[in-house]
């Protein structure tokens, strides 16, 4: 996201530059960690699963889930294209725990009522 940005507000002649360096610096940290903590999160959900359990932390929705939803949900599985560009691969299909967590949470009636919260008050937009 912020790559994106930084590409876009470079002076016309540097921005090639710009997206080479950005590129770099994905290749070489945010890839890579990337799929580590996705891997790392997908193997916690899938022991919950077999638990019996579609929370990250016990048998209901808690601080884990809620703090997960941005990374995880806004960013991952509804940015699909966004995922697939930083290296993430079909999220679904690499990622099948999290992603049937993302599909669990979102039908959450209590993660319903705050997004529904948040919205009623949030009024100010990003500028990008």
């Amino acid at each position: 996201m912020v790559h994106g940005v930084a590409k876009k507000k470079a002076p016309f002649g540097a921005r090639f530059l710009m997206g080479l360096l950005m590129g770099s610096i994905d290749d070489a940290f945010y890839i890579p960690d990337l799929k580590k903590n996705l891997k790392y999160l997908e193997n916690i959900i899938h022991k919950q699963h077999e638990k019996g359990s579609k929370y990250f932390v016990g048998d209901k929705l808690s601080g884990a889930d809620i703090i997960l939803e941005f990374p995880v949900i806004t960013n991952i599985f509804q940015n699909k294209r966004g995922a697939e560009q930083l290296g993430a691969g079909d999220v679904e299909k690499e990622y099948p725990h999290l992603n049937q967590w993302a599909e669990d949470i979102k039908k959450e009636p209590k993660y319903i009522k705050a997004q529904e919260l948040v919205a009623k008050h949030e009024t100010v937009k990003p500028n990008i």
